[in-house]
């Protein structure tokens, strides 16, 4: 039942989010054409640099700025096409370019008249600013930060500010994350009542273990808490893991927490990312984070179990009424089978008994005589009663021999139409009180 880690969950995220830029390994004719192609204006701005590596450089630069919004740091690596097409512009051989630039002056002009000629600006604190503001904005319903370092790229862009370093922009997303989760901590836990609080506290609580003298501890033995409870969902399908099913998910709605209103002004993504933690973390774990953090996570977290449990007891039904239908079919074409062994029976003896009536060496007064010598009466009594029942014939459905399980089915069913009537009570009154 616990789901699996996100990818931003795993280890090395840092080390990934500070991966060095790169232009595609391979770029095709359209793309080339598209953003590698220099205008009358570009030319001019070429033409101020001197010899062949810079003018080629400063043309790569300027090309990738305007198509990714970036200064790229690996230019001696540049693809070859992109050499061979910058080059055939400026009628200069398509040389490498491993000299470029010749020192940190260079580079340091370069840059600053490529993104003044292009419009766009420095990643500076001001503008540093603006890009955190935008992307706590966007961790509130985007919580992977591998896409929030993609949504930045892409605003960065749009307003025409040059990328900052990988370190920088890391750091941003990082505090965007922590700002936004800040934010979905408070808003779940500011209206908490202190009877409330006092109940996530008790749901963190390890029971004392069971005492098992002389034998090795088992996993039902070992201290549970009744959170971690809530993580283990029976998938046997049985009558009585159907029953602690329903006993289960009464305790959790019981808590009054898994329809708490201020989960609706969470994002989806922030609840599954928040439940997710709550499935993850043990209660030892927990218990480290702060009050807001700690009731956030275990608030998204009943949620979450909630509509685990109830997807549970659905399909648990559902395998149990698909099992008896199954039950019921094979019992059906067992009968079947015996009807037409039957059938075949009765017209063996009709055929005996018919020969022996028909023989006129045969006496009438001894005729039954040597009937039921020919197949005793209790024998004739079976396939009578078995002609019977042939006559009746069947409905051609198995269902009518599903009530063979009807007791089986009462094991559980009162239990889960109460709980379903109840539940449906709640949802009439929460649905009036929210009309009025």
């Amino acid at each position: 039942m616990n789901p699996p880690a996100t990818p931003d969950d795993a280890p090395g995220l840092s080390s990934r989010l500070e991966e060095p830029e790169r232009l595609p390994d391979k770029i095709d004719d359209d793309t080339l054409c598209k953003f590698f192609t220099l205008t009358e204006l570009d030319l001019s701005q070429v033409d101020q640099c001197r010899g062949t590596s810079n003018k080629i450089g400063f043309a790569v630069q300027l090309c990738t700025l305007r198509w990714r919004g970036y200064f790229w740091a690996d230019i001696p690596g540049v693809h070859s096409s992109v050499i061979e097409m910058i080059g055939s512009q400026l009628g200069l051989l398509p040389l490498p370019i491993d000299a470029y630039p010749q020192n940190e002056k260079t580079r340091w002009d370069h840059r600053e008249r490529i993104r003044q000629y292009l419009g766009f600006v420095r990643c500076d604190a001001p503008q540093r600013e603006r890009l955190l503001n935008y992307l706590t904005a966007s961790a509130q319903g985007v919580t992977r930060a591998t896409a929030l370092r993609e949504a930045a790229h892409r605003w960065l862009k749009q307003e025409q500010i040059v990328r900052p370093g990988r370190t920088t922009l890391r750091d941003l997303i990082v505090s965007a994350r922590e700002d936004a989760l800040q934010n979905v901590y408070a808003i779940l836990a500011k209206d908490l009542s202190p009877k409330q609080m006092a109940e996530i506290e008790a749901l963190l609580v390890v029971a004392a273990p069971v005492a098992t003298p002389e034998s090795e501890p088992s996993e039902e033995s070992m201290p549970h808490s009744r959170l971690e409870s809530f993580k283990a969902v029976a998938r046997k399908e049985s009558p009585e893991s159907l029953l602690a099913l329903l006993d289960q998910l009464g305790d959790v709605r019981s808590l009054g927490l898994t329809a708490w209103p201020p989960l609706s002004d969470i994002h989806p993504a922030t609840r599954r990312l928040l439940a997710g933690w709550g499935y993850r973390y043990s209660v030892w774990n927990l218990r480290r984070f702060s009050a807001a953090k700690r009731n956030g996570i275990v608030i998204c977290f009943l949620q979450a179990a909630r509509a685990e449990m109830t997807d549970g007891i659905v399909e648990m039904q559902d395998k149990l009424i698909t099992s008896i239908h199954n039950k019921a079919r094979k019992r059906y074409e067992e009968v079947l089978r015996a009807t037409e062994e039957a059938r075949t029976r009765a017209v063996e003896v009709l055929e005996g008994i018919g020969t022996v009536v028909l023989d006129d060496s045969i006496e009438d007064k001894t005729l039954r005589k040597h009937i039921f010598d020919l197949l005793p009466s209790e024998d004739i009594s079976r396939i009578v009663e078995g002609c019977r029942n042939l006559r009746a014939g069947a409905d051609g459905s198995p269902l009518a021999l599903v009530n063979h399980w009807y007791g089986y089915t009462r094991k559980y069913s009162p239990t889960l139409l109460e709980k379903t009537r109840s539940s449906l009570r709640k949802i009439r009154r929460s649905g009036a009180r929210s009309c009025s």
